[in-house]
């Protein structure tokens, strides 16, 4: 299907090179780049869900679900990451550290309680 495509466009492109010089594209100014649009790593909802799903672990919790440091490990490298973030908001700063304390006590992360 692609090859088609191709082989249509190029006759295209041979018809109009036949006919003649094509116009200058004098007066037609380039689009200018777009800004790039800076986002926030998490959104305070999600941040909020992810405080309150650490807040509900247990340290037996932990012990007992063989899948916690594999659903977490990875969670606690993007907490710390967005943390980083100058740029983030205070109140979500506020649960982020919120989330990795509560991980902390339960013997996931780096903090100490």
């Amino acid at each position: 299907m692609l090859g088609v495509v191709a082989a249509v466009a190029l006759q295209g492109l041979q018809a109009d090179a036949s006919v003649g010089e094509p116009a200058p594209l004098e007066g037609i100014a380039a689009a200018p780049p777009a800004a790039p649009v800076k986002t926030t790593p998490i959104s305070l909802s999600e941040a909020q869900l992810l405080h309150d799903e650490a807040a509900a672990l247990t340290p037996a919790g932990v012990a007992l679900d063989e899948t916690a440091h594999s659903t977490w490990l990875p969670r606690i490298g993007y907490l710390e990451a967005a943390m980083a973030d100058p740029g983030l908001a205070p109140e979500i700063r506020e649960e982020l550290s919120a989330t990795l304390d509560a991980l902390a006590q339960v013997g996931l992360g780096g903090r100490r309680p």
